[in-house]
């Protein structure tokens, strides 16, 4: 799914996602248009959540 058709969301969609768009950004951007998404998160980009961000 292109980021250019979260525009088209609609309240309560909700999104489900392979790895290529497991991000932070992604999920933001669905939650713009009020609706959820399920995402999938790359094993090559390790677990951050919880830990302090790089200085």
């Amino acid at each position: 799914m292109s980021r250019l058709h979260y525009k088209e969301l609609e309240v309560n969609d909700v999104v489900m996602a392979d790895q290529a768009y497991g991000s932070y950004i992604d999920l933001a951007l669905i939650q713009q248009q009020k609706a959820d998404g399920v995402l999938r998160g790359s094993s090559m980009k390790g677990d951050t959540l919880g830990q302090p961000l790089p200085s």
